[in-house]
């Protein structure tokens, strides 16, 4: 009798250790495949932008230049993109900026070209590190 009783007593604790395993890890018993719901794609793409971009232009050049901004030098801006009051105030501010565009509320090829595009590359691993992931 004692016998049988530990026979059933070991049954049950396998079966809820097995039902605890598969309910939990929401894996299927016959398949063993998971059933996780996947990952929603986060990244965004981003369009071109014209130049010179100017107040309200948006797009992957904008994006480059607030991580820049924000990379070289500790400008807290929102890499969202948007070319607006915020970003261009960081813009006029850098030392680099020629006096030209100190007096001026737009950001020309030539100047995006010289100091942003060859980082873009960083940038993007810099981006991603915050949590923004770029669309190719």
């Amino acid at each position: 009798m004692k016998k049988t009783i530990t026979i059933i007593m070991v049954v049950l604790i396998v079966l809820t250790a097995l039902w605890y395993y598969f309910v939990f890890n929401k894996k299927k018993i016959y398949t063993g495949v998971e059933t996780k719901t996947p990952k929603p794609d986060t990244a965004k793409s981003y369009p071109h932008v014209e130049f010179p971009f100017t107040h309200g232009a948006y797009g992957f050049e904008v994006l480059m230049l607030q991580a820049y901004l924000n990379r070289n030098y500790d400008k807290d801006l929102v890499c969202d993109g948007l070319f607006g009051a915020k970003t261009l105030a960081a813009f006029k501010d850098v030392s680099w900026a020629p006096l030209s565009t100190k007096y001026s509320d737009s950001v020309s090829s030539i100047l995006y070209s010289n100091f942003i595009y060859s980082e873009e590359a960083e940038l993007i691993i810099y981006l991603k590190t915050k949590g923004i992931e770029i669309k190719e």
